[in-house]
């Protein structure tokens, strides 16, 4: 089991009911996907809506960061150690 922190900012702590940060334990060798569909079936369809398009990829009103860093959806089959920081939040809030 892993360890994460998962933090909401605009849109995503209002589609995760004004959730602000939450930690999840999660299986060994999972990835930002399995964090994602976890989350989408935790808060909702909306919160899915928000964070990935019809084609599959994240609108440009979503950035997703782990540890500090911008990822985009290539990255999302990333597999997450305890300890990281994923980050759901909007281009206008980290100066994008």
């Amino acid at each position: 089991m892993i360890r994460i922190t998962v933090k909401y900012y605009s849109v995503f702590c209002v589609a995760a009911g004004f959730c602000r940060e939450e930690e999840l334990e999660m299986d060994g060798g999972c990835t930002l996907w399995g964090v994602i569909n976890m989350l989408a079936g935790k808060h909702g369809e909306n919160f899915r809506q928000k964070l990935i398009d019809k084609t599959g990829n994240l609108p440009v009103t979503a950035w997703v960061m782990v540890n500090g860093r911008r990822v985009d959806t290539a990255q999302f089959d990333q597999v997450l150690k305890s300890g990281d920081v994923v980050i759901f939040t909007t281009p206008l809030l980290v100066g994008g």
